[in-house]
């Protein structure tokens, strides 16, 4: 049985106030707050308004904190220390159980800006804590050190809805008894390069956006907010006030465009009705939709077409992002915090600035200030995102004392499918196979632009249509061409039905380490040499890392659940563990768990600059594991290869010891330390772990010195070694159990215990 989540801390800072109090007189008033963009690198050109934070309401300097923290740093600092206040929670008392979760859309952009400006000026060269505050996982690593969080800590990237996606993943965790409490919050600073991008695609408002109505247009903002989510059982054992609790979370993909949504509100209203069915609330009883509301042409259309195919008639709307500007991965979160405030004060969130619908928008906006919210209660909240990602979520502000808890799937077992790879021994499990039995890795010496020599393990040339000619591989980039890869084999060794009907409940869990190469180059290159002037708007929507599960998702028609976690080396096994998750909730019956990584000569001379190149062998590729829900009455078609029995996690700084996260993860499955057979990890890792089970000499699956060390997809690579082993070597095994761990020193460690089933050949 899951537990109930309630909301017992929150907290907020954007250029609607610094802190609730502040934000709720904005939000009472209904007034914009904008200010112009002064930014010298703007030239002559015309200064646009943006939601932007005062630098004197920013968290001041603090000894705990590291030199130069970024400013989508210093923005969720405020906004988490305002929530755990509240909240009442001891981070030390907690322990494990007390994870975070960071959304962002474009994280470290002012960084990453920062440093092509250098390159541009020939001044290349980065440190390694350079190379580290680019990375999107960097935020959550320093807030979690901060406020000495030591449970699971990751960073989820679905771009504009990265907040609600992040929520709602709290959620699940919560409801799974696999935490108690989760500090979950987006941030995102305003960022010159991504006001260009938007003002290329001619979506930026010519003054204070309107949304549903005239101008047409967005307006950017930036800000941060945070709440502290918590299992009721646990709030109301130490006695912490209630202000909220999350009934239901849907997620969908369009799989239509790259940056536009589907005309239709199809997607949309799926991820609503999805919301719907898992708080188990029918559509007439809300009473109040936050909406996404950006303000352009095609969002406010595709949203109000999606309300009515929900609703019928839909209640009463509106949209906050009149008064804060877009917040993008913040945007949900914020959002949230402004429908509790104003439900708790009686009063509809208004929508600033409305004039009356625009065409195809016809809906109640609630323009006015303060008008009553008669019995506030159930709400609905909205945000959608480039890459196709929709999710939707259903709120109260007054929880229940003896509500019903959304139970889980009774019994539920989640088994392995299907697996497909990628590699630097090129396509397949076999390929992997025949490199290890090789004393040689799949490596070569290649010299960069720089004229460095580095010593790396690319995956070789392919041919796409050898695995699958319906594939259409055009204009992907890597990253996104080797997960699409991986992908198809994983589909094709599970035996799942490539057509729309079965795949529209399909969902993807992604890990990534680094974003998207290609398009964050050739952007940022030609902005910095064109005075932040865009002419193009080819690779504006494929820099932030959701558009990779997007590239994925379009390309197979998949519409089930979708989310992109970023939380640095291993990641792979963390996404492994949360698509279980996923499924153990009932948000589809199919998820494929992946990760990918690209070496661009650009990350690949950010790597031997920073000195990451000479101790490790870098490695790229992909790998996707089909995961079903499993029940007695209802059997997968393809083979088992293995059920996920345990899964653990906590946060790997310094002070973790790997014994706490292997424990956990043998007391979720109910095994004994004796009966892991196998172990999957790194040397270094396993070595620990032989330690903690007693010291037996249990076996060690490591790829990495055959194929090199792809950040985030080497231990799915290591997993898919141990269950395509030869059954005269499985034969041998005392027991089916294979543990599986990941360790990023700056992000989660995690474990996860796997039962070998049935051996099925090479599926890629």
């Amino acid at each position: 049985m899951s537990r109930r989540v309630v909301v017992t801390g929150m907290g907020v800072l954007c250029s609607g106030g610094r802190g609730k109090a502040a934000f709720l007189a904005t939000l009472r008033a209904a007034r914009p707050c904008f200010s112009a963009v002064c930014d010298p690198r703007l030239g002559t050109a015309p200064r646009p308004l943006a939601g932007l934070v005062d630098d004197a309401a920013l968290p001041p300097d603090e000894a705990q904190l590291p030199p130069l923290t970024d400013r989508w740093i210093r923005l969720a600092l405020g906004s988490a220390a305002e929530a755990l206040a509240q909240a009442g929670c001891d981070p030390a008392r907690l322990g494990r159980r007390l994870g975070l979760i960071l959304a962002t859309c474009s994280g470290p952009m002012q960084t990453i800006e920062a440093h092509y400006a250098r390159i541009a000026a020939g001044q290349p060269q980065l440190s390694a804590d350079e190379l580290l505050r680019k990375r999107y996982y960097h935020g959550a690593a320093v807030l979690a050190k901060r406020f000495g969080i030591c449970g699971l800590t990751t960073t989820i990237t679905t771009a504009c809805s990265a907040g609600t996606s992040a929520v709602g993943l709290a959620t699940d965790l919560i409801r799974s008894q696999l935490l108690d409490v989760v500090l979950v919050g987006g941030s995102d600073a305003f960022s010159l390069s991504t006001y260009a991008g938007f003002a290329a695609l001619k979506t930026t408002a010519p003054g204070t956006c309107a949304p549903f109505s005239l101008p047409v247009g967005m307006s950017l903002g930036e800000g941060s907010a945070f709440l502290v989510l918590e299992a009721d059982t646990h709030a109301q054992a130490r006695g912490a006030t209630l202000l909220g609790e999350i009934l239901g979370c849907g997620s969908s993909n369009d799989a239509y465009h790259c940056s536009a949504p589907d005309p239709t509100g199809e997607g949309q209203a799926l991820a609503m009705r999805r919301a719907l069915h898992q708080a188990g609330i029918a559509p007439d009883a809300l009473g109040y939709v936050n909406a996404h509301g950006t303000g352009t042409e095609s969002n406010d259309r595709a949203e109000a077409k999606a309300l009515g195919r929900v609703f019928g008639t839909p209640p009463p709307v509106s949209s906050t992002k009149s008064m804060t500007g877009h917040c993008l991965g913040a945007a949900g979160t914020v959002e949230l915090v402004a429908a509790l405030l104003c439900a708790h004060d009686g009063v509809y969130p208004p929508t600033a600035s409305y004039s009356g619908a625009r065409d195809g928008c016809a809906l109640d906006c609630i323009p006015d200030a303060s008008r009553p919210w008669p019995e506030a209660g159930l709400f609905m909240s909205n945000n959608f995102a480039f890459g196709g990602n929709n999710m939707s979520l259903v709120a109260t502000a007054r929880p229940a004392a003896d509500g019903s808890r959304p139970p889980l799937r009774p019994g539920t077992a989640v088994a392995i499918i299907g697996y497909g790879c990628v590699s630097a021994a090129g396509l397949g499990a076999e390929a992997i196979a025949a490199a290890s039995e090789r004393s040689d890795p799949c490596a070569a010496t290649v010299t960069l632009p720089g004229g460095a020599s580095v010593t790396v393990a690319r995956v070789p040339p392919l041919e796409p249509r050898q695995l699958d000619r319906r594939i259409d591989v055009r204009n992907l980039d890597r990253a996104s061409l080797l997960a699409t890869l991986a992908t198809a084999a994983a589909m094709k060794s599970a035996q799942v039905r490539e057509r729309p009907a079965d795949l529209a409940g399909t969902g993807l869990i992604l890990a990534l380490s680094a974003g998207p190469s290609r398009a964050e180059e050739q952007h940022l290159t030609h902005l910095c040499s064109s005075g932040f002037v865009l002419n193009s708007v080819g690779n504006f929507p494929y820099i932030v890392p959701n558009s990779v599960a997007g590239n994925v998702m379009r390309s197979f028609g998949m519409k089930g659940p979708n989310t992109v976690c970023n939380s640095g080396p291993g990641g792979g096994l963390l996404a492994l563990a949360l698509a279980a998750t996923s499924l153990r909730n009932g948000h589809a019956d199919t998820l494929i768990a992946a990760a990918t990584d690209e070496l661009s000569d650009r990350i690949l001379t950010d790597m031997a600059g920073a000195g990451q190149c000479a101790d490790t062998l870098p490695g790229e590729g992909a790998a996707a594991l089909v995961l079903r829900a499993l029940s007695a009455d209802a059997p997968p078609a393809a083979t088992v290869l293995g059920v996920i029995r345990g899964l653990a996690f906590a946060c790997a700084h310094p002070t973790l010891a790997l014994a706490a996260v292997i424990a956990d993860a043998l007391q979720n499955a109910g095994i004994a330390a004796g009966e892991i057979a196998l172990i999957a990890a790194r040397q270094a890792d396993a070595e620990i772990a032989r330690v903690v089970l007693g010291g037996a000499p249990i076996p060690v699956v490591d790829v990495s010195p055959q194929i090199g060390c792809p950040e985030s997809a080497l231990p799915l690579l290591q997993i898919i070694r141990c269950l395509t082993r030869p059954a005269s070597v499985a034969d041998t095994l005392r027991t089916p159990y294979i543990l599986a761990l990941a360790v990023a020193p700056l992000g989660a460690a995690c474990a996860v215990i796997i039962e070998r089933r049935a051996q099925q050949g090479d599926g890629g």
